[in-house]
């Protein structure tokens, strides 16, 4: 498994996401994997608490086979750091 730790985005499988209510905000954006495949991902916005402490992240809509690829891995958004 190829992991990059130096990503800007969390993955989590689009199924999981539209079971707890996250929104697609932005479409079609475009990402290049960890093995240089370029795909194009919706992104949405959550809230993560823990306790009284909480961070506003953007997630990336994982679609299948990246679900399972990137489950807990993360990915670098290469066109954003243009």
């Amino acid at each position: 498994m190829l992991v990059d730790t130096g990503s800007d985005y969390r993955w989590i499988p689009a199924t999981s996401l539209e079971r707890i209510g996250v929104q697609r905000e932005k479409n079609d954006l475009p990402f290049v994997m960890a093995n240089g495949e370029r795909v194009a991902r919706s992104v949405g916005f959550a809230i993560i608490r823990l306790d009284r402490y909480f961070t506003i992240d953007e997630i990336v809509f994982a679609e299948k086979p990246r679900s399972t690829f990137a489950r807990s891995a993360d990915t670098r958004n290469v066109e954003s750091h243009r």
